[in-house]
């Protein structure tokens, strides 16, 4: 029922609190539940309550740790916190905060408040991008991959990332493409390798970006992800055969092998 609730909770752009502190409060709450079940139910032994208790908090947020609800949102308490903590700050800034929006023009301070970053990369010992996803940003119904670039030490430009939902949707229920594609299938930086990268038909013209292995190929991440060939920032066409593969300040060539 709990497990319903929070999930239920998390549709909204930001939560009470993180997903890992709600889990933690969650088993606590079970805990308690389970000594209260105990303690109505007369089990006075005191050596199996002592090991009954912590033994149902530790399953409990093993399972939820495993089956985690699908949390969507960020830290609504630490934005709360901060804007009362800064009485000084202008509205729409106090407003994105507690939306978590990103705005340009936010400090480094700010903008992981609003919402909180996955990556980050520098240059000669300055931060220079913020990478989230979220569902407030655009006021998507799910979560959308975007770019804070950071000048001074301050948002200059927001950069919507690719949205990956298409192209997992495309995956899951393929349908007749008119698009040509013809960049589809399995690039290496040397072809004898037995891991590489896989580039599949993700509808709309666009190309699901799988990382594959011995063991298989994983799902579009956001660093691989759901986009165009070339898309004038991490892939670039030297020719029919052979790109240039951009991971932050890193450049991989690749050829396109047989499978």
């Amino acid at each position: 029922v709990v497990w319903t609730v929070l999930t239920i909770v998390s549709s909204r752009p930001k939560g009470m609190t993180n997903a890992y502190t709600e889990l933690f409060l969650l088993a606590v709450a079970v805990a308690v539940a389970v000594y209260l079940r105990a303690t109505f139910r007369k089990i006075t032994e005191a050596r199996l309550r002592t090991l009954f208790i912590p033994a149902v908090a530790l399953l409990s947020a093993a399972g939820l740790c495993v089956a985690v609800p699908p949390f969507q949102h960020y830290d609504l308490v630490r934005a709360w916190w901060y804007v009362r903590q800064h009485p000084e700050l202008a509205e729409p800034a106090r407003e994105a905060i507690l939306r978590g929006v990103v705005l340009v023009g936010m400090s480094l301070e700010q903008a992981p408040i609003a919402a909180d970053p996955y990556g980050w990369e520098s240059a000669n010992g300055k931060l220079t991008r913020l990478s989230f996803n979220n569902l407030s940003q655009f006021g998507s119904g799910h979560p959308i991959p975007f770019n804070a670039h950071i000048v001074d030490e301050r948002v200059h430009q927001i950069e919507r990332l690719h949205d990956l939902e298409p192209c997992r949707t495309y995956l899951r229920t393929p349908k007749a493409e008119t698009v040509e594609y013809p960049y589809a299938g399995f690039w290496k930086e040397d072809c004898a390798q037995s891991f590489g990268l896989r580039f599949e038909r993700g509808g709309a013209g666009q190309y699901a970006i799988r990382f594959c292995g011995p063991g298989g190929c994983m799902e579009p991440s956001y660093l691989s992800d759901c986009t165009p060939i070339p898309d004038g920032r991490n892939y670039e066409l030297v020719d029919k055969d052979t790109v240039v593969v951009r991971r932050g300040s890193r450049e991989e060539l690749y050829k396109r092998c047989a499978p």
